[in-house]
């Protein structure tokens, strides 16, 4: 029969508007194609996800981190310019350090900024963190006097920063579909080019006119070699732990 003039059907939501209106909620993105489909017949819609307490904590406690690790970087790097009388930050180049880490420890949020404007994206706290590490380890040994006390700080500071370094990139490159070797040719690489890149700069910055010149040739060697080893080994685990082996 037909319907009354007083009563009206409204045109059935097509899979885009209804895509739309998830996507609002909150939860479309997360909804597959089939999802979207069987929700269209049977008009039964999902939920959308709220963060629950405890990942609300953690995130919480990963910025506070990641605060007081930049904190004590700034306050350390404040500390050795204003008393660069002292003879363990004679000839170590800490204004240009004062200058170089703070960029640093920018590089994260400013990438995120830019990314997160065309698409929402979480924040990064452990490659923040990673990343900032090695400077507020290399900054609270000079402040310590250790390079100049510790005959294996030095050393041990390349390998274990490398290994740092790399295991933050490693971790952001885990967010793509990069499989292991991928993953591991490029932290080897990225730690391979910055550990070039920092005796570089310290050969231009401080090694240069300073009495390290005569055994720089032999320090710079074992430098290098440290930062590598320590690459291998960061990129190694990475590529093990963080990436399941593809199924055939």
């Amino acid at each position: 029969m037909p319907s009354g003039a007083g009563s009206q059907t409204e045109p059935p939501a097509t899979a885009g508007q209804e895509y739309g209106l998830f996507k609002e909620a909150g939860f479309g993105r997360e909804l597959s194609v089939d999802t979207l489909e069987r929700c269209l017949r049977t008009k039964a819609y999902p939920s959308p996800r709220v963060p629950s307490p405890s990942i609300r904590s953690g995130s919480r406690a990963a910025l506070a981190l990641d605060l007081a690790v930049k904190l004590a970087l700034f306050a350390l790097l404040a500390y050795a310019v204003s008393n660069q009388n002292l003879p363990q930050f004679h000839g170590k180049s800490m204004t240009g350090r004062a200058i170089g880490y703070p960029l640093a420890a920018l590089a994260v949020p400013v990438a995120w900024w830019i990314v997160s404007r065309r698409r929402r994206v979480a924040y990064p706290f452990a490659v923040d963190i990673l990343v900032v590490l090695p400077f507020l380890i290399d900054t609270a040994g000079n402040a310590a006097n250790l390079y100049d006390t510790v005959t294996w700080w030095d050393d041990v500071n390349h390998l274990v920063n490398w290994a740092i370094l790399v295991a933050g990139l490693g971790t952001l490159l885990l967010r793509t579909r990069l499989g292991r070797w991928p993953l591991w040719g490029l932290g080897v690489g990225f730690g391979a080019t910055t550990a070039i890149l920092w005796e570089l700069l310290e050969y231009v910055t401080f090694i240069r006119h300073s009495p390290e010149l005569k055994t720089a040739y032999h320090d710079t060697l074992g430098d290098l070699s440290l930062g590598l080893l320590g690459s291998a080994i960061a990129a190694t685990a990475v590529a093990l732990l963080g990436r399941r082996p593809a199924r055939r």
